[in-house]
C-alpha cells in the first residue's frame, strides 16, 4: 500500500545556523528587508503576479494591452498607458489583511533599510506613526541629495520599482524595465548612501 505523499514545502526551512546569522545581522543593524509581491499572496492563492496577470487579462481587449504571466504588459495599437496603470492601481488597492499585518510588524521592528518591489503605498501606510525616510525610483531623475544614512530610529524605505501615483517612476512593462536599467546604471536612481548601506 502506497503511503500518502508528503506536502511540498513552499520554501526550505532555515537551519539553526541561518537563523543565527539572521539574528546576528539584526542585532548589528546589518540586516535589510526586501519585500516582493508575494507578501500579498495568501495561503492557497496563486502568486500575486499571476493574479495581477489574470486581473488585467480579463480587461485586456478594452485596455488594448497584451499581458505577460508576470503581470507586466505592453500597449497594443490604439492603446494608452493611463487606463492599464489605473487598473494595476485598482488591483493593488484591494485589501490584503495578512500582508498588511506583516508590513506593520516589519515597520515596528525598525530595520534600518526596507526595500520594496511593490508599487503600492501599503508599506508607507504601515510606517505611519514611525519616523522614516521614503524614497522611490523615478526614471532618469537624480536621487535625493539630502538623504541621511539609515538607522533604526529613521530607516530608509525605498520603492525600487516606483509608486503607482507617479507613472514616470513605475516599472510595469519591459520598456519601463529597460529605462530602469539605463537609469540605474547611469547612477540616477539611488543615493550612494543607500547603495553603500546595502553593500555593507
Amino acid at each position: 500500500m502506497a503511503s500518502d505523499p508528503q506536502p511540498v514545502q513552499a520554501s526550505p526551512e532555515m537551519s539553526e545556523f541561518e537563523w543565527g546569522d539572521l539574528l546576528d545581522g539584526i542585532e548589528r543593524q546589518k540586516c535589510l528587508v526586501v519585500l516582493g509581491p508575494e507578501i500579498y499572496t495568501a495561503e492557497g492563492q496563486p502568486s500575486t503576479e499571476r493574479r495581477l496577470a489574470e486581473f488585467l487579462r480579463a480587461q485586456a481587449d478594452q485596455l488594448r494591452i497584451r499581458v505577460y504571466d508576470n503581470g507586466w504588459f505592453h500597449s497594443l495599437p490604439m492603446g494608452n498607458e493611463s487606463s492599464p496603470v489605473r487598473q494595476v492601481k485598482a488591483f493593488y488597492d484591494q485589501a490584503s489583511p495578512k500582508g498588511e499585518e506583516i508590513l506593520r510588524s516589519i515597520a515596528s521592528i525598525r530595520f534600518p533599510i526596507v526595500l520594496s518591489l511593490n508599487p503600492d503605498d501599503k508599506l508607507r501606510r504601515a510606517f505611519q506613526g514611525y519616523s522614516a525616510s521614503f524614497e522611490t525610483y523615478i526614471r532618469n531623475e537624480p536621487y535625493s541629495k539630502d538623504l541621511e544614512p539609515p538607522n533604526p530610529e529613521r530607516p530608509i524605505v525605498f520603492n525600487m520599482l516606483g509608486q503607482l501615483e507617479d507613472r514616470n517612476s513605475l516599472v510595469l512593462t519591459y520598456d519601463d524595465f529597460y529605462d530602469y536599467l539605463k537609469s540605474s546604471f547611469g547612477g540616477n536612481s539611488m543615493s550612494p548612501i543607500l547603495i553603500s548601506a546595502i553593500n555593507l
